[in-house]
């Protein structure tokens, strides 16, 4: 049987952002307050097997006994069609109140408590140009709990699929997503520049010069072949390596979102605190002042928005067949739905 949210416990619910690449979860008492924390480099593409259930309790299972009952919150790709349980995307523009509504309950599990997962979004700008996310979309709105009022807020996830947010009046109203961490990644790892690279280090100086070679040039292409060339005649240190080509992809990708959102004045970041200072040294030259948040607390912020609106109806039990069988899981008639 699955029990009602407990919100007389000391743990309220138990947070979880399950991403492709990491792990990370956190206690949450009745204030907000995290009381506990843990994260792995456990995202759902080294889960194998599907076997969500074993790695959850894996990760979860010291808690689990410490909070019996206590429901979990998840967000992220864990609720991707990779994921434990597909739940589908709400479309923009969206609110905090429609993701709630979208969110639904994994079925056919052995805990002892109720486990939610919740959707992600996606947006279709017309002519076939669709865009989705899972996970940021819960950040974004955390981080407005961070903001002064405003009536269009404008908020940039950094990552491995780096997201630029419209906020307008509650709502998401825009976004576009950009692979520079992915892209990052791959050139680090497997690409010619490999060789000339010694390690992941930010060197501000360095970062500087990429930085201007990315805001003067369109020939992205071009410029990161540069990088070689500027390795081996010795005007890039093995060491410096990363931090001019981090400038070179983040430069563009700032361009890129210029064009789309227009003047920009203001922009909350939300990522760790070096990557902050990063985006910063971006944006200070184009009079663009950043607020940094933390994303831990962007997270945390988003899904305890989350549990206080989850529909009633959800805390009921449902009876359906499990992702094996071929069959999407039940959600309330009247929640938003996307993709």
């Amino acid at each position: 049987m699955l029990h009602r949210r407990n919100r007389n416990n000391s743990a309220n619910f138990i947070a979880v952002d399950w991403g492709s690449s990491n792990f990370r979860a956190y206690v949450v008492d009745e204030l907000g307050r995290v009381g506990q924390r843990t994260k792995a480099h456990q995202g759902i593409a080294r889960v194998k097997d599907e076997s969500f259930p074993k790695t959850t309790r894996r990760l979860l299972g010291k808690w689990f006994n410490k909070y019996p009952e206590t429901p979990v919150i998840m967000s992220g790709m864990i609720g991707s069609r990779q994921g434990w349980q597909e739940v589908a995307y709400v479309s923009c523009p969206a609110t905090i109140g429609s993701i709630a509504a979208g969110t639904e309950k994994i079925v056919n599990h052995t805990f002892e408590r109720d486990i939610y997962i919740v959707p992600g979004l996606k947006l279709a700008r017309g002519n076939d140009d669709f865009d989705i996310m899972r996970g940021e979309e819960i950040q974004a709105f955390g981080a407005l709990q961070e903001l002064p009022p405003a009536d269009r807020h404008l908020i940039c996830l950094p990552g491995t699929h780096t997201k630029w947010v419209e906020i307008r009046n509650g709502e998401i109203v825009n976004f576009k997503t950009f692979v520079t961490g992915e892209i990052f990644s791959l050139l680090a790892r497997y690409s010619v520049l490999s060789s000339n690279m010694d390690g992941v280090t930010y060197y501000p100086e360095v970062f500087a010069k990429g930085l201007k070679m990315a805001m003067q040039s369109d020939d992205l292409l071009g410029d990161i072949f540069k990088v070689r060339i500027q390795a081996l005649l010795g005007k890039l240190r093995p060491p410096e390596v990363s931090s001019y080509l981090s400038a070179l992809l983040i430069g563009a990708e700032i361009k890129s979102a210029q064009k789309m959102f227009g003047d920009i004045k203001n922009i909350a970041v939300v990522a760790a605190p070096w990557l902050i200072e990063m985006y910063e040294q971006c944006l200070a030259p184009l009079n663009i002042t950043v607020t940094g948040i933390k994303t831990d607390q962007a997270s945390v912020n988003g899904l305890l928005q989350i549990f206080k609106l989850l529909p009633d109806n959800l805390d009921e039990d449902i009876e359906i067949g499990n992702k094996a069988d071929g069959v999407k899981s039940a959600t309330p008639a009247q929640r938003f739905a996307w993709n």
